[in-house]
This record gives structure tokens, C-alpha cells and sequence, in this order.
């Protein structure tokens, strides 16, 4: 599509051949699939796509920032793979030339999705990608820029979700191997990986809030002298920012937990790094040209974006729970209250991804019909016998420190007559 809109029917004609080809083999290969590609396809699809990239750099200057753009966002998910793949097995003390199950598909399917839907994800991806491509040659540079830092936000929210799988065995004889060929260098050069993720993170939730704030204001277009500012301010921002989020204790918390202190905390750090870098300003330039909507706009982006930040990683569990497989465990919940919620809490974070809440039972009439965590309350414990036969329910959990014990009793017997598990939750 690209070479049709630049009017190259040469690269066009092959970019449709080789779509084709592939579009003939998909026929036999998607799920259930009766053929398998190996290596020599692979390997050929890739150096021709890239081929195909590289003939395309003609079409605009090089100092285009779509001449990298357009062919990074079209090869979004094989870059995606391989790069995800390799950072996995160097960190997880593994040769980055050995083949296994870890890739992409393979740990969607390991976070619970069939195997159809992890493909079908993948495509939809790679389909989002390869449409925003086409938007930019004739977007300009700083919208490009925006597109980049929002998309490797998206990029790593996914990758660490795909990287939480349990795909790896210890192997303690690999391991060994591993360390004598070189593979500890990753681990013993940098002992906190994770913090620095963590900054890496929060710098481009700073860049892409700062440059955001501009095109809003600007209604997005830059001047050459806006676009003189953000550059030369930037740096400061980031400096700033970073300082005060070390400074506030934004680096101390567990990864996925979140919390109101830590809201607070976020807040604190945003508007003191905010008054701190306006206070620069001033002094350094005495704030000329600048725009107070654009600092007023930056605090509440940077706001929202590191509290997204915090919670984010959760939220794309939840999206891709809700893709997950319909053959897994149904569990239902007896008790909407405190530890009805900690039991929705366990049963969500099961790193298998074994169980699928149903919805949960209780008496109370101001909670029948309302949700918890977005699973409804689906009607007393009378109607226990009329859930667990329509939802195939196979585990009911009694999450509920005030239940009476002839009701208890009632849904028991119930369990044992449907053969359906009992679990409990309880705090002593």
C-alpha cells in the first residue's frame, strides 16, 4: 500500500506477490494447522520485507523520521518477538541461538488464551500497527515523534505482560552452561534491572506528556519556535521530574501494587518538579516565549500518565484474561465482602491462569445484581442450585467470615450433589 500511494508498482507488484504466497500457505497453516513453516520460509519472508523496506527509503528524504517509522511500524510484531525473546533469555540465563516455546504466541497461550485467539491477537496487532503506518508520510514530524513514545509505552506494557508467563524451567545444569558461555553478564553488570526499567518508563511518560501538552495547546502544530523550546527545555524537565520522583519514594514501592499513598505521593512529586522547573525557567530565561497553559496541561498529563503507569501492567492482564479460554475452571464466590474481594483478588493472580470467576452469591439485597471487580453478584444462596447448573460451575468458594451455618450447610450439600469442588477463604 505504501508503494501504491507513492506510485512504485515495481515494489508494489512485489510486496502483492509475496502476499499472496503467504496468504496461500495461511490456508494450511492456521489453526488446526496441516503444514508448518520452517527456517528457509521464515528467513525469506523476513529478507524480503526488509528488502522491500530498505527499495522504499527513495520515496522521501532521509532525514524523514517516516522512513524509520513506516517500516518498524510494519514489521511491529516479528521486530516485537525477537527483541522480547532475546532480552528474556539473556536475563533468564539462556542462549539467544536455542529454539523453545517462548515467543509471543507462545505466551499469550500461557496467560490462558487459545491458541486461535493468541494468533488473532497477534494479528490485530500487527493489523493497528500496519494502518497507523500509513498516516505517517504525511504527518509531521513531531506527531510522528508522539506516535513513537506513545506506541513504545504500548510496547512495553504488553512485552512485560508477555514476560510475566512462566514459560522457563530451572534447569540447574543449564544454568551452569549459561555461566560458563558468558550469559550472567546481563544480571551481574545490572543489579536492578527492574528500577531501571522503571526510569526508562517514567523518562517517556515525561517526553511524551511534555511534547502532548504542546500539540494540544497548538492545536497541533509547532512552530520552529515551539519546537526550539521543547528541545532545549526537555532535558531540564526530564532532570527535574526524575529527581523529585527518586526524592518522593516513586522507586521504593513493590511493582503492581498502587494505592491511595502512592497517588499522593505521584501528586506531590508532579507539582513540586513542576514548580521547581517553572522556578528554572524564569531564572534561566526569564520564561520567555514559554506557555503557562503548556506547564498547567504537562503536570496533568505527567499526572495521569505515571499513575497509568502504576496500574497499567494489571489493566493488560485483565484485557487479555477476558480473552482467555472459555474451557477453564468456573469458579463462583460465596461472599461480596472483604474476603470475597481478597478471594477474587487470589484467583485473578493465579500465574496459570487456571480459574475463571463466574460471579459470586450473596444475601445481602443492597449487593444482589451489582458488580465486584466486574464480576456480578448473581442472586442469594437460595438460588446456589440454579447457578451452579446453568454456568458449569466446578469450584465454589465460601469467601465469607458471617455466613450462618444451616445456609452453609444448604450450598454444601448442593456442592456435593452437582460434584462440584469446595474451596475456602479464611483469615485467622
Amino acid at each position: 500500500v505504501h508503494a501504491l500511494q507513492a506510485g512504485d508498482l515495481t515494489v508494489a507488484a512485489a510486496g502483492m506477490a509475496i502476499t499472496g504466497a503467504a496468504l496461500g500457505f495461511l490456508v494450511y497453516n492456521f489453526n488446526p494447522a496441516s503444514i508448518f513453516m520452517g527456517d528457509g520460509g521464515s528467513l525469506f519472508l523476513g529478507y524480503s520485507l526488509g528488502t522491500l523496506s530498505l527499495m522504499r527509503t527513495t520515496a522521501r528524504p532521509l532525514v524523514s523520521l517516516s522512513i524509520i517509522a513506516v517500516p518498524v511500524f510494519v514489521l511491529a510484531i516479528p521486530i516485537f518477538d525477537t527483541a522480547l525473546v532475546t532480552l528474556l533469555r539473556l536475563s533468564n540465563r539462556r542462549s539467544i541461538a536455542q529454539g523453545g516455546r517462548d515467543h509471543s504466541s507462545h505466551r499469550l497461550v500461557s496467560l490462558g488464551l487459545s491458541e486461535r485467539r493468541a494468533v488473532v491477537t497477534l494479528y490485530a496487532v500487527a493489523a493497528v500497527a500496519g494502518l497507523l503506518s500509513l498516516s505517517f508520510p504525511h504527518l509531521p514530524a513531531s506527531l510522528v515523534v508522539l506516535s513513537g513514545l506513545v506506541t513504545l509505552l504500548a510496547i512495553y506494557y504488553f512485552g512485560a505482560t508477555l514476560g510475566s508467563a512462566k514459560v522457563y524451567e530451572k534447569d540447574p545444569a543449564g544454568i551452569a552452561t549459561a555461566r560458563d558461555r558468558g550469559l550472567f553478564v546481563f544480571d551481574t553488570v545490572v543489579r536492578h534491572k527492574q528500577r531501571i526499567v522503571d526510569v526508562a518508563l517514567d523518562l517517556v511518560i515525561v517526553a511524551t506528556s511534555y511534547l502532548l501538552a504542546y500539540l494540544l495547546r497548538f492545536e497541533g502544530t509547532l512552530s520552529p519556535r515551539n519546537i526550539e523550546l521543547v528541545i532545549g527545555s526537555l532535558p531540564f524537565l526530564i532532570a527535574v521530574r526524575l529527581l523529585f520522583f527518586f526524592a518522593f519514594g516513586l522507586y521504593r514501592t513493590i511493582p503492581g501494587a498502587f494505592s491511595v499513598h502512592d497517588f499522593v505521593a505521584i501528586a506531590k512529586a508532579v507539582a513540586v518538579s513542576s514548580a521547581i522547573f517553572v522556578c528554572g525557567l524564569v531564572l534561566l530565561t526569564r520564561f520567555a516565549d514559554f506557555s503557562r497553559a503548556v506547564i498547567v496541561i504537562d503536570a496533568v498529563f505527567t499526572l495521569s500518565g505515571i499513575v497509568f503507569s502504576r496500574i497499567a501492567l494489571h489493566s493488560v492482564k485483565e484485557l487479555l484474561r477476558g480473552l482467555a479460554r472459555s474451557d477453564r475452571a468456573g469458579v463462583l464466590i460465596v461472599g461480596a465482602g472483604t474476603l470475597g474481594e481478597a478471594a477474587t483478588r487470589l484467583l485473578r493472580a493465579d500465574e496459570k491462569g487456571r480459574y475463571r470467576i463466574i460471579g459470586f452469591l450473596d444475601d445481602g439485597p443492597d449487593k444482589i445484581g451489582r458488580s465486584l471487580h466486574g464480576y456480578r453478584v448473581m442472586g442469594p444462596l437460595s438460588q446456589a442450585e440454579a447457578v451452579l447448573s446453568a454456568e458449569k460451575v466446578a469450584t465454589v468458594v465460601f469467601a465469607s467470615s458471617k455466613l450462618p451455618a444451616a445456609k452453609r450447610e444448604a450450598v454444601e450439600e448442593v456442592c456435593r450433589r452437582l460434584s462440584v469442588e469446595i474451596q475456602e477463604v479464611t483469615i485467622r
